[in-house]
């Protein structure tokens, strides 16, 4: 069953987890640190869960972020964490805000797409609801799947900075975006 932004909200403890363990170390952080994306309006997940309504499983996921453009800028420049990017706040309107895509977990490309277009609604949503548009996307590829996935959607790698002197970081520009998916959510 595939669960959407506001389902998943009672799920994050069980998402966080799964996100932990499968990004490992230089991802990892405490819920206490990532709880308070729940009060915005700025927190898009879809995840796939097995059909038990008692327990829930979560197995695949999807999650993206509203967050600052200031926010994003310092996660470039490795002034914070992933962990520490601020949520866009929708009564600020003085600031710019930017997408940042922070998970696909899934094992089958079809869930892919179903957990893509979920949290794609969602964001449809928020930008219909408080008549805001992303600037531009960011995003930390932590594997050559995760790369590709990112190039072919027009991403591009931010030269001279990496996240944590490790990961490459990848930027979608409106002028860069190819195919559908990435032009509904940044226009």
């Amino acid at each position: 069953m595939i669960l959407n932004s506001h389902q998943c909200v009672a799920h994050h403890k069980k998402i966080h987890d799964l996100e932990n363990r499968f990004f490992g170390e230089d991802f990892k952080c405490k819920y206490d640190d990532v709880k308070h994306w729940l009060t915005s309006d700025s927190f898009f997940c879809s995840t796939l869960t097995d059909n038990s309504i008692v327990l829930h499983c979560v197995q695949e996921v999807c999650t993206m972020l509203m967050t600052t453009e200031d926010s994003a800028t310092k996660l470039i420049n490795n002034e914070i964490k992933e962990y520490e990017l601020s949520p866009f706040w929708t009564n600020s309107k003085s600031e710019r805000c930017v997408l940042y895509y922070s998970s696909l977990i899934s094992i089958n490309p079809n869930h892919a797409r179903s957990l893509l277009r979920s949290v794609a609604a969602d964001i449809e949503m928020f930008k219909v609801k408080y008549n805001i548009i992303p600037c531009w996307s960011l995003s930390i590829p932590t594997g050559k799947e995760a790369f590709d996935h990112l190039k072919h959607g027009g991403f591009r790698t931010i030269n001279q900075h990496r996240y944590l002197q490790k990961y490459q970081l990848m930027r979608l520009d409106k002028n860069e975006i190819n195919g559908r998916f990435w032009t509904k959510l940044l226009n």
